[in-house]
């Protein structure tokens, strides 16, 4: 062993910026060599491999500076761009720099995505043994979800508090869906009309307790990740300089999304991450953060409510299962009266009167219409059989629509107010998933 392997390994720990990973006793003097057949737990292996990269790239590294940085797990950095071009323009990648190893792991993801083949991570010296690639993929997951692994004071331990159910390695957990509606009711096929998807419509999102009290002020996000393409479906989503306030365990969070029917005929997941805006001085503080998930197979009742307690709070999630779903779009804009719609608006589908749907709130929203008169534009989901009603109340005065798969526009006369109700009726269809698990061995990696 060399001299200075002592060090490297009581250094490990450091090895990547922002990476604190745990250093097993075993593990204090690594071998250089990779053994596949030493028994060891995904963490350690992570540990290991970190070391056996630090130790080739050491004799490049004098100054003694972070090797692996953030970035190097990270498939959004600008620098892995790059290296992904300087690996085109030489054709190979070696391990005699620091930039080399940006180089190693971008090829290994743009190879790997393209189907073309699996190339190295780090190429091995002699007398070394290449990790297996399914194993690699593995140790890069490990440290994806170090990266959102944080002690959450209710639980009394780290936990993952983004979603992490397959293998990250190369997923970009923060780029939004770009998958559109399906197509009109008239374009549908016969036989489209006896495949259409299952679905979920989110009722409610209560804050049921919190540790701060009310009123508190919230801002974050909340999005879904559906069997689309697991990629963010926002349904909440505010900045700090626009919280909505929160007065008591009654108020729910004014939802805004989602933009397209969500798809689930097994599990799809809600990943909360929510904030209190603190004007005090001492700082906002995080409220709620965590994934819940929702698995059709485990819950038979047309309406779903499932809790999450963490950091300072306890969250309801309310929702309905919605089978053979077609996707009402719904903008309601103002026609006629003040520009600030002061009222509620409501939905429901028949046969399911109980469970309402609030699109919109002045009392909660704290937002205005938009330039052009908008103050509802989401998309809400209704069975085959079903019908829509929408409800709008304005002081004491309340009026009722239904409308019919055929329903395109509605004029609502209440109050001071003229309001123009529009709906475009879409199928959700299984066709507009994507292909994004890739398995490697046993693993299955998202893409």
């Amino acid at each position: 062993m060399r001299d200075g392997d002592d060090q490297c390994a009581t250094e490990i720990e450091s090895v990547a910026e922002g990476l604190p990973l745990p250093v097993p006793e075993r593990l204090r003097k690594p071998k250089r060599k990779w053994d596949p057949d030493m028994k060891l737990s995904w963490e350690e292996k992570a540990v290991l491999v970190l070391g056996i990269c630090r130790e080739h790239l050491a004799e490049s590294n004098p100054e003694g500076r972070s090797i692996i940085p953030p970035s190097f797990f990270d498939p959004g950095k600008e620098r892995k761009a790059r290296s992904v071009s300087a690996s085109q323009d030489r054709g190979t990648c070696g391990s005699d720099s620091v930039d080399d190893a940006y180089c190693e792991i971008s090829l290994f993801r743009k190879n790997f995505i393209d189907g073309l083949y699996i190339s190295e991570l780090g190429k091995p010296r002699e007398n070394d043994q290449e990790m297996p690639d399914e194993e690699k993929v593995e140790v890069l997951h490990i440290a994806r979800c170090n990266e959102f692994t944080e002690d959450d004071p209710k639980y009394g331990g780290p936990i993952c508090s983004r979603f992490s159910s397959f293998n990250l390695a190369f997923f970009d957990l923060d780029e939004e869906s770009n998958v559109g509606l399906g197509p009109p009711l008239n374009e549908m096929k016969p036989y489209e009309w006896r495949i259409l998807e299952s679905s979920v419509n989110v009722i409610s999102l209560k804050i049921l307790e919190s540790d701060l009290g009310y009123p508190i002020s919230v801002y974050g996000t909340v999005l879904a990740r559906d069997e689309v393409d697991y990629k963010c479906v926002y349904l909440y989503k505010r900045d700090r300089e626009e919280p909505q306030l929160i007065s008591s365990q009654k108020d729910g969070l004014m939802l805004t999304g989602p933009k397209r029917g969500l798809a689930v005929s097994g599990v799809m997941y809600f990943e909360i991450n929510l904030n209190v805006r603190c004007n005090d001085g001492t700082g906002d503080r995080i409220l709620s953060k965590g994934v819940i998930e929702h698995n059709v197979a485990r819950y038979t009742k047309r309406t779903i409510s499932q809790v999450m307690t963490s950091w300072l709070s306890t969250l309801e999630l309310v929702c309905t299962h919605v089978p053979y779903a077609l996707e009402a779009t719904l903008m309601v804009t103002i026609v006629k009266g003040q520009p600030d719609f002061c009222g509620r608006i409501t939905a429901w589908t028949t046969g399911n009167e109980y469970d309402h749907i609030i699109l919109f709130d002045s009392e909660a929203s704290g937002k205005a219409a938009t330039g052009d008169g908008c103050i509802v534009s989401r998309v809400l989901s209704v069975t085959l059989d079903k019908k829509l009603t929408l409800c709008f109340s304005v002081g004491g005065k309340r009026t009722c629509y239904t409308l019919e798969h055929d329903s395109k526009m509605v004029f609502c006369n209440i109050d001071s107010y003229e309001l123009l109700v529009e709906v475009n009726w879409t199928g959700n269809l299984p066709s507009r998933r994507k292909k994004t698990l890739r398995r490697l061995g046993g693993t299955a990696c998202l893409l």
